[in-house]
């Protein structure tokens, strides 16, 4: 607190806004990364994401259209429906092991099958192969179905592993009569399907219906005990989301490698879904860092054009509150010119200020101006003073001369009064020696009364002399009082 208290306008100006500024950009920034995050996160679920999983799952199509079509139109050769009609005799063998041997060449099959459910021989390239057993339920299930073609994964007897059999469906007259089957290896649609790349390690694999793995980089898990569900991360609705038949459905989960995007989409021909996994952060991480970064230099350069004209305008602020301390300290330190004024540049507040300091140093000026004036008037009444003071002087001297008779007189008549008052003991002592003789006469009563009479008369005359005295002494201290106190005064104006 004390060191705001030491900075000036200017600095608290510039440290205030840009306090302010900081804080703004950052909440600016955060606020902006978020929201363009969220934008870029929606674009790359719902446009992005999308447009991947679909470009794959055309990829599968067309990959997947070629040994589809080729095996659809096994099941409409004339010659193999003639064939079967005749009931597959030894003569068209060759030709079908030729035909076969092309189809699997041209479509780089492993196998290429005819089954037969009215003599239930299987065929393959080679010719005959074996019989159809119990274990076949998938020819029984699929002609069943009523499906013109059908794409699953078994396991295949004559290799050991598992194979992706396209069975299209052999009709006659409306009758389904067998089944042309092609088999292709899954190791060769593996690595088709790992060759997607989604990001630097987002990777694509196809699903069933069911959500068991259907094809995968991962050999190991196509062995149909491996379900989607079972993918560390994914809640427990993950398979009812994603797999419920849509072109497109996608949610978000977080993995042991961090959050991830999985997207599927439905593929009718294949009956299957193709799957999408990739981490958010190779999405999500260049935008968001370039985002960052953009908003980092946009935030430095704002910041430091903001700081030029926060600075600007603190000095723009603080320069007349500068001016105007400093020409009040000059006038303060008794050096001022009262005749200076500041500049009004504008109208505002600082405008407003300049006007109010030039009105304030204006009717400085002109109180300074009277004062120089009642300066000059005290000083001459202090002479008059002066003068009257020295007046008053003299007749308090002559008053204390005449004080001085006074007390004299005063003296007399106490003289006189005590003089009377001796008579006064005097004529008491001949009372009380008339008391004794006045039996004498009346004749001396009527002298001594006479005599009384008239001791009353004069101790009343020096009673009205001495309150008479008492009035003029009063008056004379009250004068020599107020005389003494003009005296004093004077003195102090002086």
């Amino acid at each position: 607190m004390h060191f705001w208290r030491k900075l000036s306008i200017q600095n608290k100006l510039i440290l205030s806004m840009t306090s302010c500024l900081l804080v703004f950009v950052a909440i600016s920034s955060g606020l902006s990364i978020r929201l363009i995050g969220n934008a870029v996160r929606d674009r790359v679920v719902r446009e992005e994401l999308p447009t991947a999983v679909n470009g794959i799952r055309a990829d599968v199509q067309r990959q997947m259209a070629g040994p589809i079509a080729a095996s659809r139109i096994l099941a409409r050769d004339a010659f193999l429906l003639q064939w079967e009609a005749d009931g597959e005799p030894d003569t068209g063998t060759r030709n079908w092991i030729q035909l076969a041997k092309n189809v699997k060449d041209e479509q780089k099959a492993a196998s290429v099958q005819w089954v037969s459910v009215k003599s239930g021989n299987y065929y393959n390239e080679a010719g005959l192969q074996r019989k159809v057993t119990d274990k076949d339920q998938w020819l029984t299930s699929f002609l069943s179905s009523g499906k013109a073609f059908d794409v699953n994964m078994d396991r295949e007897v004559t290799v050991g592993g598992y194979m992706m059999f396209i069975n299209s469906r052999v009709e006659l007259d409306g009758v389904p009569i067998g089944a042309a089957s092609m088999s292709l290896s899954v190791d060769a649609l593996a690595k088709g399907i790992s060759a997607y790349r989604i990001g630097e390690t987002g990777f694509a694999y196809l699903v069933r219906p069911d959500g068991a793995i259907m094809m995968h980089r991962d050999t190991s898990l196509i062995d149909g005990k491996h379900f989607l569900k079972d993918q560390h991360g994914l809640p427990d609705d993950a398979s009812a989301t994603l797999l419920a038949g849509k072109p497109y459905a996608y949610l978000s989960y977080n993995s042991d490698g961090g959050a991830r995007f999985i997207a599927t989409s439905f593929i009718p021909e294949l009956n299957a879904y193709v799957v999408v996994e990739v981490p958010q952060a190779e999405l999500l991480g260049p935008v968001t860092r370039a985002i960052r970064s953009a908003a980092l230099v946009a935030a430095v350069v704002g910041l430091g054009v903001a700081l030029i004209v926060i600075w600007l305008v603190g000095r723009a602020i603080a320069a007349p509150i500068r001016r105007a301390a400093t020409l009040l300290s000059e006038i303060a330190s008794g050096q001022g010119d009262l005749t200076r004024r500041m500049t009004v540049e504008s109208q505002d507040e600082i405008g407003q200020l300049s006007d109010a300091f030039n009105r304030f140093v204006s009717s400085l000026s002109t109180l300074v101006h009277r004062i120089r004036a009642a300066s000059a008037s005290i000083a001459t009444g202090s002479a008059q003073i002066a003068s009257g003071n020295a007046d008053l002087s003299e007749r308090t001297e002559g008053q204390s001369s005449n004080l001085e008779r006074t007390a004299s007189s005063m003296e007399e008549i106490t003289a006189v009064v005590r003089n009377n008052t001796e008579t006064a003991t005097t004529a008491a002592k001949m009372i009380n020696g008339a008391s004794d003789t006045a039996a004498r006469g009346g004749q001396v009563v009527g002298e001594v009364v006479s005599t009384m009479a008239q001791i009353s008369n004069a101790s009343q005359r020096i009673s009205e002399i001495i309150v008479m005295i008492d009035s003029i002494s009063f008056q004379t201290n009250i004068l020599a009082l107020n005389a003494a106190v003009e005296a004093a005064r004077a003195g102090e104006q002086g």
